[in-house]
């Protein structure tokens, strides 16, 4: 891929995604190799089949919001980014109502709370940037 051989680069990832062994490389790693190959379908396809299901960072978001936006996928990028952003609001509003833990303290409960907003600012700043 680095060499500029693009398709030949894609036959090698598609045949790593065909035989993925969990132990040594993940589909994350596959949709990265995608995305710089222009790929973008597929790119999207390792992500939505993912093992781990689904991954409420930004980092991860980024690139999946600007494959949907690039292939013309604007109902379903709209329609991703209201469930992720319900999924991460219930996750806060929990996150609220959570007793303390016995080794928790209100300060650690309010910093992951904290981090939990940034998450949200951030996704929605990523999907602001494809528009």
């Amino acid at each position: 891929m680095y060499l500029g051989d693009i398709k030949n680069a894609q036959k090698i990832i598609d045949q790593l995604a065909a035989e993925k062994n969990d132990d040594y490389i993940d589909e994350c790693e596959l949709a990265k190799l995608y995305f710089l190959c222009g790929n973008f379908e597929k790119h999207n396809k390792m992500y939505d089949n993912a093992s781990y299901g689904y991954y409420p960072d930004a980092n991860w978001l980024s690139p999946y919001f600007y494959c949907l936006y690039i292939l013309d996928k604007t109902d379903e990028l709209n329609n991703k980014f209201i469930d992720i952003m319900k999924r991460k609001d219930e996750i806060i509003k929990e996150a609220k109502e959570e007793d303390l833990d016995d080794d928790e303290t209100q300060e650690d409960k309010n910093t992951y709370i904290e981090q939990l907003q940034k998450e949200k600012r951030d996704i929605e700043s990523a999907y602001n940037y494809c528009y």
